[in-house]
């Protein structure tokens, strides 16, 4: 079996996870935050940040050659129980 790792942070400092490691086809994507292309959170409401989330998301899923609808299953997890 291969693994292969999506989205390995290049930026000096950064952590040294993968966004995403495949293998047998399928793939396996970690925790994804509301970040902006810089890496800095984006701050606003739960429709902003969720927005945000779910587009690097998209971006991870289609680095590794998926789509949204590839996916099984998501998990959420959230700050405020209001939301």
């Amino acid at each position: 079996m291969s693994i292969k790792r999506y989205g390995t942070p290049t930026k000096p400092g950064a952590l040294p996870f993968s966004k995403a490691a495949g293998a047998d086809g399928w793939l396996f994507v970690s925790g994804q935050v509301p970040r902006d292309a810089d890496g800095e959170i984006v701050t606003g409401n739960i429709t902003v940040q969720a927005r945000v989330t779910l587009e690097n998301l998209k971006k991870v899923l289609e680095s590794a050659g998926y789509s949204l609808e590839d996916v099984v299953r998501v998990n959420v997890y959230l700050d405020d129980p209001r939301d």
